[in-house]
């Protein structure tokens, strides 16, 4: 054992949780309801971070790191009185479950 893990025997230390926040997964299901001139280029915002699945729909997997980026971008496009996006997350999806009726967009995606 290392020194510097000998000395490294946190709960939580601020480190620690920066660590965390960059590689710890959790699934999301994005909705958005923007008026007509915003929605490019809050679905290209979105296409960065996630994968498109239906119209004003997005899902995939994602850090809360990347998570908080993708807020703080949307957030710059928003009309705040007038438009809405919803943010589902699932941090466990083994209690989940996903069934599409119809065609879908893009299947690219797996829960």
């Amino acid at each position: 054992m290392t020194d510097e893990q000998e000395t490294h025997n946190c709960v939580a230390c601020s480190f620690c949780l920066i660590i965390l926040k960059e590689v710890m997964l959790m699934y999301v299901v994005l909705t958005y309801d923007v008026g007509a001139k915003r929605v490019a280029k809050v679905r290209k915002t979105c296409n960065k971070y996630l994968v498109w699945v239906q119209n004003s729909v997005f899902e995939g997997n994602i850090t809360e790191a990347k998570l908080s980026r993708l807020k703080r971008e949307l957030d710059k496009l928003l009309d705040i009185n007038n438009d809405n996006i919803r943010i589902y997350r699932l941090d466990n999806i083994r209690f989940s479950s996903l069934e599409v009726i119809g065609s879908s967009i893009n299947t690219d995606f797996i829960i």
